[in-house]
C-alpha cells in the first residue's frame, strides 16, 4: 500500500482528535544565541499533538466557498446568524458530533496587557446559544490565554447525565516568565468540574455506535531525578469512578524530544483499533547544543513507541543524522503498523525484524 493511500485511509477512518499545544508560544524560550544552529531553531520546541480533519467536520475553507458554483449566490445570501461586539470565536465538536460554535469576549488589565477573566457562549449546529460561561483569573495571574477547545462530552469528567462539559485552557506566566498551563473543565451551568496543570492536550474520540472510546491525554513537564522530562498521561472517562483515572503514564527526558519536526504524540484509529505513538529520539539530537557550531550527536536513532489500548506493542527506530522529517516519520509508522498487523513483533526485545537496513522492529 502506497504511503499517501495509507495516510488518506487512516485518517477517514479517524473520528476525532483535537490538538492544543503551545510550541509557538514557547518557542525560543530557552534560546541560546546559536549561530548555525539558529536553522533548527523552530525545532527546538517540537509540537505536542497532531490534528485531522474530523470526518463529519462541517467547516468550510474561504477557497471552496468562492470557487463553488454556489459561491457568488452563497456570498450574497443572507446569513444563517450574525454576532457582533465579539473578541474571538472559533469551533468544537458537540455532543452530537457535529460542528458547535463559540464565540468569546474578554477584560484585560490595561497597565499589564494580560487578561482578567473572559465570558464565552456556546452554539449549536442550529445556532441556538446553549450556555453562556464565565471564566475567572486571580488577580496575581498573567493570563495571555483563555481558550475552549476540543470535543463537548457528557460524562467524561462527571457522572451526572444532566450536563456536558468543555475544557478550557489558561496559559500564565509569573515575574521570572516562568511558563504555566491549566486546564479547567466547566459545565453548561458555569461550573468548574475539574481542574489540571498540564501544557498541552489531545482529546480522542473513536467511538461508534454503541462502542465508546473515548481518551484524554495531558502532557506537562516534571523532574525525575534531576532530570527535566516531558511526561504525557492518557486519561479515560469517570465510568464508575467519580473522575477520570489515568489508563496510563508515559515519560522522556525533554531533551530527546527537541529538533524533530512534527508532534511526537499522535493517535491513530486503524480497523476499529486504537493506538498511541510516541516517538523521540535516542539521544539528544547534539552533543552541545550551547556551542555556536553544533554537531549532531552520532550513531543516534529516532524512535517510535507504538501502544494498544493497555499495552507496548512495539517499536521501531530509524537511524537519522538530521532532524526527522514528517514525511519519513509517516514512512517508519507505515513499515511499524506493517510490523502490528503482520504479528511480526511477537519476539524478544533483543531479536530484531530488519525491514531496511536502516529501520529495526522489536518487541517490547
Amino acid at each position: 500500500m502506497g504511503l499517501r493511500k495509507f495516510i488518506h485511509q487512516n485518517i477517514l477512518k479517524m473520528k476525532k482528535i483535537y490538538y492544543l499545544t503551545l510550541a509557538a508560544m514557547l518557542a525560543g524560550a530557552g534560546a541560546t544565541g546559536m549561530a548555525s544552529a539558529k536553522k533548527f531553531r523552530a525545532l527546538a520546541s517540537p509540537d505536542a499533538f497532531s490534528a485531522a480533519v474530523a470526518k463529519k467536520q462541517s467547516a468550510l475553507t474561504m477557497s471552496s466557498v468562492c470557487n463553488s458554483p454556489k459561491g457568488a449566490a452563497l456570498a450574497n445570501s443572507e446569513p444563517d446568524a450574525a454576532i457582533s461586539n465579539t473578541e474571538g470565536w472559533g469551533l468544537l465538536t458537540g455532543t452530537d458530533g457535529k460542528s458547535w460554535f463559540y464565540y468569546q469576549k474578554f477584560s484585560v488589565d490595561p497597565k499589564r496587557y494580560t487578561y482578567t477573566g473572559s465570558e464565552f457562549s456556546v452554539m449549536n449546529a442550529d445556532n441556538e446559544t446553549l450556555a453562556t460561561i464565565k471564566v475567572d483569573i486571580p488577580d496575581d495571574k498573567n493570563v495571555n490565554v483563555i481558550e475552549p477547545f476540543g470535543s463537548v462530552t457528557k460524562k467524561f469528567f462527571d457522572r451526572d447525565e444532566k450536563t456536558w462539559e468543555v475544557m478550557v485552557f489558561i496559559h500564565s506566566y509569573d515575574a521570572s516568565y516562568k511558563q504555566y498551563g491549566e486546564f479547567r473543565v466547566y459545565n453548561q451551568n458555569g461550573e468548574i468540574v475539574r481542574t489540571y496543570d498540564a501544557d498541552n492536550a489531545l482529546f480522542v474520540d473513536y467511538s461508534e455506535g454503541f462502542n465508546s472510546y473515548q481518551r484524554i491525554a495531558l502532557a506537562k513537564a516534571v523532574e525525575e531525578d534531576g532530570v527535566a522530562k516531558t511526561q504525557i498521561s492518557v486519561m479515560q472517562p469517570c465510568g464508575w469512578n467519580e473522575a477520570p483515572t489515568v489508563e496510563k503514564t508515559l515519560s522522556v527526558p525533554s531533551t530527546l524530544l527537541n529538533y524533530s519536526a512534527g508532534s511526537y504524540f499522535n493517535s491513530f484509529n486503524i480497523d476499529g483499533n486504537p493506538y498511541f505513538v510516541f516517538s523521540h529520539y535516542e539521544k539528544p539530537f547534539f552533543v552541545d547544543e550551547t556551542v555556536d557550531d553544533p554537531i549532531a550527536t552520532s550513531d543516534n536513532h529516532f524512535i517510535l513507541e507504538v501502544y494498544d489500548k493497555k499495552h507496548l506493542i512495539g517499536a521501531c527506530r530509524s537511524r537519522t543524522g538530521r532532524a526527522l522529517r514528517y514525511a519519513l516519520f509517516r514512512s517508519i509508522l507505515r513499515r511499524c503498523f506493517r510490523h502490528v498487523q503482520g504479528h511480526v513483533l511477537g519476539r524478544r526485545q533483543d531479536e530484531f525484524h530488519r525491514d531496511k537496513p536502516e529501520l529495526h522492529c522489536c518487541k517490547r
